[in-house]
């Protein structure tokens, strides 16, 4: 009889210790935890470096438009701005600036909502430095070369 409960009491023990050593979770369960963990440390590292990279990015930026404002002052023969102790910045008074282009009116002819006009035009806009295609220098043959037909 003593046997009996012996072996009933390893067998209840090993039992015991075995669904509580897994914490009664199958391996898929374990697998995706320890997914999910390994993509929320990821995520926070990411979010951790992608912070980092913005920082320095704002950093630089914020050096070369000094340094372009520095250098419109000099053009202009202006001292570069100088910082306040207060932590604001002087900058150098502008110069004038180019007239504002009026926008185009909204489209109030319409007599349903919804509807389009048919005859209005978007207007072009203009960008400095763009070059007119209307005037730009057409290709020039270049001495000795072969004419071919067909394009490329």
């Amino acid at each position: 009889m003593n046997k009996k409960f012996l072996l009933f009491g390893l067998v209840a023990m090993v039992g015991f210790v075995t669904l509580t050593a897994f914490g009664g979770k199958t391996k898929e369960q374990q697998l995706k935890e320890i997914q999910d963990a390994v993509t929320a440390k990821l995520e926070t590292y990411r979010a951790e470096l992608t912070t980092a990279c913005d920082a320095r990015v704002a950093t630089e930026a914020e050096k070369r438009f000094q340094e372009v404002l520095a250098a419109r002052a000099a053009e202009a023969g202006l001292k570069p701005a100088a910082a306040k102790p207060g932590g604001k910045k002087v900058t150098a008074p502008k110069g004038p600036t180019a007239p504002v282009k009026p926008t185009a009116p909204t489209n109030t002819g319409t007599s349903r909502p919804g509807a389009t006009q048919r005859d209005v035009t978007p207007t072009p806009v203009e960008r400095p430095g763009a070059t007119n295609k209307s005037t730009a220098p057409a290709p020039v043959a270049r001495p000795g070369a072969k004419q071919r037909e067909g394009g490329n």
